[in-house]
C-alpha cells in the first residue's frame, strides 16, 4: 500500500492510496509508473505534473501497440513456416484426391492444411463417413509474455480424424494421430481411403447383383437351381 499526501495552496491536504497487487513484471511496471507520478503530483506544480503524466501515458500506449504488432508478426511468421513445411505433403494429398472417384471423396485444400472427407453422394448431398484434417503439428502455450505468440511449431504432422456413424445412439468419434514424415502421413490416409472405397464398391456390387436377380423371371431361377 502506498499513501501519498498532497498539500494544497490553502493549506488543505488530500491523501491518495495505491494498493500494489503481486503479479507479473508487466503489472509491476504499471505500479511503479503510478508511484512515480503520484510522487510527481506532490513534488511539482500540478500543471507540470499533468503534462508529464500525459507523456508517460503516451509512452505506455506506444509500448503496448508495439508489443501487439510484434505478436501479430510472430503469428504471421508462424503461418509462413507452417505453409512451407506443408507444401510437399499438400502436393501428395492433391494427387490422392484426384486419383479417387469424385462421388466418393470431397476435399478442402488450403496452403497450410487439407481436409478430406470420404463418403457417398446421395443426389446433390454428400454423406461423409470419415473426415481427416491434415496439417503440420503445432503446440499452444497457456500463457505468454506480452508480444509473444501462443502457438509454436512441433516436428511432424497432425491428422485429426472424425468418424461419422449416422445413428442417434453413437454419432461421432474423434482421434488425433501424429506422424514424423510426409510419407507416413500420406500412407496412413491412403490406406484408410482405399479401405473405405473398397467397402463402397462391394456394397454397390451387392446391390447390382440383387437388382439383376430381381429382374430374372422365376422359371429361369428354378432352372438355374436344377
Amino acid at each position: 500500500m502506498l499513501d501519498i499526501t498532497r498539500k494544497g495552496g490553502s493549506g488543505a491536504t488530500s491523501r491518495v492510496s495505491v494498493r500494489a497487487v503481486k503479479g507479473s513484471s508487466h503489472t509491476t511496471d504499471k505500479i511503479l509508473f503510478v508511484r512515480r507520478h503520484m510522487q510527481a503530483l506532490v513534488q511539482t506544480p500540478l500543471k507540470e505534473a499533468i503534462i508529464s503524466l500525459k507523456e508517460e501515458i503516451e509512452k505506455l500506449i506506444q509500448s503496448e501497440q508495439q508489443k501487439t504488432e510484434e505478436r501479430d508478426q510472430k503469428h504471421a511468421d508462424h503461418r509462413d513456416r507452417q505453409r512451407n513445411r506443408f507444401r510437399p505433403l499438400r502436393t501428395l494429398l492433391e494427387e490422392l484426391v484426384a486419383a479417387v472417384e469424385p462421388n466418393y471423396i470431397k476435399s478442402h485444400i488450403l496452403n497450410d492444411r487439407v481436409t478430406i472427407e470420404i463418403g457417398r453422394k446421395e443426389g446433390d448431398y454428400f454423406s461423409a463417413d470419415k473426415r481427416w484434417e491434415i496439417q503440420p503439428d503445432y503446440g499452444v502455450r497457456l500463457t505468454a509474455e506480452k508480444g509473444d505468440s501462443l502457438v509454436y511449431e512441433k516436428p511432424g504432422f497432425r491428422v485429426e480424424e472424425t468418424n461419422y456413424y449416422h445413428t442417434p445412439e453413437f454419432d461421432v468419434s474423434e482421434y488425433t494421430h501424429t506422424f514424423e514424415t510426409e510419407q507416413e502421413t500420406a500412407q496412413y490416409v491412403i490406406k484408410q481411403i482405399a479401405e473405405q472405397v473398397a467397402h463402397y464398391r462391394y456394397l454397390e456390387s451387392l446391390t447390382a447383383r440383387y437388382a439383376e436377380r430381381n429382374k430374372t423371371p422365376n422359371h429361369e431361377l428354378e432352372e438355374d437351381a436344377l
